[in-house]
């Protein structure tokens, strides 16, 4: 088949071109022979091919805008790092919590928004040069989803009260984060899409674009590169997809949360109070008192010999609850709240430690400030005293630093048993509470009132950050709560009455707890001060829970039985 003219044209004149290339090269030029590819390609007398090639080669950050978010995206990679390596250690250690803005709420949650805008300001600063639409795709689900989140942070009252400035800042971080990785990867699609115009649009013929293309693919490394930029763009899209499946686990949290908002107190003459126990921000803690402080025996003490002036109205101590390590106190308490239904007591108090059930989380859960707020709760809600009070497993430790103020029974783990664990981070996700409410409908009531007895504290990200201070740092030998235990014990052995209960099995099968019990009983309590040490046999841990049919169990009927003493006793 015969070439157009102009095609012969073009060739003979590729072939003169050849003809003069010994002139040419005597001047520094190099052309090599024409090919059927580039003699079929006309010179662009706008774009001389030197001049083209040399645009072609530019690079894409060459441009003042591209320079400039590529710089303001590093900056921000900086200050998420940084916010990250804070809010990480915000989570155990109370003395960082002073240093950063007020946050009532879970302290798991700004680690998560600081994580994501980190993960994605370092993925586009990492890969800056790969833009792809799948990668734009998701990154314009992170920022919506980032936008939904502050939007509730905002809007929802107990959301804006308790997480406050930190978290408000974290997610603003990570919008900006997303918003700029957004505009980052369109601006770089742009500025390579005008590079290789003149490869698309130099050519005044079909023919001519495919030839060109061939001469553009015939270059050194093309595949090598185009393999390795498949491979870069798919890793920006796999980071950024991983960033927006957190985000919706995050967001859909975060509604349930609002959800709960909602739940109404537990008790009648429930109130929240608010408590500031020293120099930083103040916050809310649920406590409930109910019940005459004075009032006549009940009938089965009548015929007691402990009783004096039987019959008579008497003035008789508030009976005050302080809940085991991971139960809030308006839940753990209820059988104590019965005594009181029952009329074997007067007034009872039971009340949610900071980042229990209905209160706020506090700066710090070393047991000298929450003492301090429990007693500032007490003050705000009128309680005068005395108290006997009744301390459950870790709740016996707290009763160490207020026996100041109160008798006490206690059935407390000695202050040898400190112990720590991983730190629980991906609470915020809601893994367990989404599994928890496809397979069980769990009420609203329940994830608030999360524990771990009925193994839910998962249900409750603030119960976790709790837990994570209380058990990862907080009960340390160099804690502050360590070193006030120890100069509580100075106080001892103390001579109120003291009654304290133990778990049989626990005994019978850890002879470190059976000798942390008897130091319990024999150096801190005095002579004068026993009243009883009660070991109970096939009673674990939970002594005064009820039996699994809901019955009365031997532990609960002596934790009853205690109480009545104590509250009785002349």
């Amino acid at each position: 088949m015969t070439a157009p003219s102009s095609s012969n044209h073009s060739v003979h004149h590729g072939e003169t071109g050849h003809s003069n290339g010994h002139d040419h090269h005597t001047n520094g030029h190099d052309e090599r022979t024409p090919t059927e590819t580039t003699a079929l390609i006309a010179p662009s007398p706008k774009h001389p091919r030197t001049h083209r090639a040399q645009e072609r080669q530019r690079l894409y950050y060459d441009a003042w805008a591209v320079r400039i978010i590529f710089v303001f995206l590093a900056f921000l990679a900086a200050i998420s790092t940084i916010a990250l390596v804070f809010l990480i250690l915000n989570t155990g250690m109370s003395s960082v919590a002073h240093l950063l803005p007020p946050h009532r709420g879970s302290r798991l949650l700004p680690p998560w928004f600081a994580l994501i805008a980190a993960w994605i300001s370092l993925s586009a600063v990492t890969l800056f040069g790969t833009p792809s639409a799948l990668t734009r795709v998701s990154l314009f689900i992170s920022l919506f989803l980032l936008l939904l989140d502050i939007i509730l942070l905002a809007a929802v009252k107990q959301l804006r009260r308790q997480e406050s400035a930190l978290t408000l800042a974290a997610c603003g971080l990570a919008i900006a984060s997303a918003a700029f990785s957004l505009g980052a990867n369109y601006l770089v699609e742009s500025v390579r899409s005008k590079e290789g115009a003149p490869i698309r649009h130099g050519a005044e013929t079909v023919r001519e674009a495919e030839l060109r293309a061939r001469l553009y693919v015939a270059q050194e490394n093309y595949w090598s590169n185009r393999a390795a930029r498949a491979i870069k763009v798919i890793l920006s899209f796999i980071l950024t997809f991983v960033a927006s499946v957190a985000l919706f686990l995050i967001t859909f949290d975060m509604c349930l949360t609002a959800i709960d908002s909602s739940v109404l107190l537990p008790y009648q003459n429930s109130k929240l109070h608010s408590v500031q126990p020293d120099n930083n921000w103040s916050y809310k803690v649920h406590i409930s008192c109910s019940g005459p402080t004075s009032m006549a025996p009940p009938p089965s003490l009548l015929n007691t010999t402990t009783t004096k002036g039987r019959g008579k109205i008497r003035d008789v101590p508030t009976v005050l609850y302080e809940s085991m390590r991971g139960v809030p106190g308006s839940l753990g308490g209820d059988w104590v709240v019965n005594l009181r239904e029952t009329g074997k007591v007067g007034r009872v108090c039971v009340w949610d430690r900071p980042g229990y059930g209905f209160s706020d989380n506090s700066a710090s859960a070393e047991m000298g400030h929450i003492s301090d707020a429990l007693w500032q709760a007490l003050e705000h809600n009128g309680e005068e005293g005395p108290y006997v009070l009744v301390g459950a497993g870790y709740g016996g430790q707290i009763a160490y630093q207020t026996t100041s103020h109160t008798f006490f029974l206690t059935r407390a783990r000695h202050n040898t048993f400190f112990h720590t664990h991983l730190p629980i981070l991906t609470a915020p996700l809601g893994l367990s509470r989404i599994a928890s409410l496809v397979k069980n409908h769990t009420p609203r009531a329940s994830r608030v009132l999360a524990n771990v007895l009925q193994q839910t504290a998962w249900q409750n990200p603030r119960l976790l950050s709790t837990l994570l201070q209380e058990q990862y740092l907080a009960h340390s030998r160099q804690s502050p709560s360590f070193r006030d235990l120890l100069e509580s014990e100075r106080q001892y052995p103390s001579r109120r009455p003291t009654i304290v209960l133990s778990s049989g099995e626990r005994v019978s099968k850890e002879s470190g707890w059976r000798d942390a019990q008897k130091r319990l009983w024999e150096e801190i309590v005095d002579e004068k001060g026993r009243v009883r040490w009660e070991i109970l046999e096939d009673v674990g841990h939970d002594v005064c829970a009820k039996t699994t049919e809901g019955a009365v169990s031997t532990g609960l009927e002596a934790c009853e039985n205690a109480v009545t003493d104590l509250v009785w006793r002349d």
